[in-house]
């Protein structure tokens, strides 16, 4: 029973946490810092989602991001996208999803 509990939530913190194409960087980082589990959730999984479809595409046969050997979670990977957010408040009336990609871009740069 408690498994069909953790899918459900799964499942509709993936389909809550798309974000429009205009939300803006600030949004983002007002979610993933909110207090309590479901903000949480719901970020991880908007961030988990935005890692896989890096991990499956590649635009120009270019890598933009080499993930660690050893994984990545998607917590940890929020804890990255919230640090680069606040310590760039410049850039949060950009694109949400085109800070993430920076973020995670110079995290985990690909040697060329």
């Amino acid at each position: 029973m408690n498994r069909v509990i953790v899918l459900l939530a799964v499942s509709l913190a993936t389909a809550l946490a798309q974000p429009s194409q205009s939300e803006k960087a600030e949004k983002l980082l007002q979610e993933c810092t909110a207090p309590g589990e479901t903000a949480k959730l719901l970020c991880a999984a908007y961030i988990n989602g935005f890692m896989d479809g890096i991990a499956m595409q590649s635009i120009n046969n270019r890598r933009y991001i080499c993930w660690p050997k050893d994984g990545l979670s998607a917590f940890q990977a929020v804890r990255i996208v919230v640090k680069w957010l606040e310590d760039h408040p410049k850039n949060l009336n950009k694109s949400g999803r085109s800070e993430v990609m920076l973020a995670l871009e110079d995290a985990f740069p690909c040697k060329e």
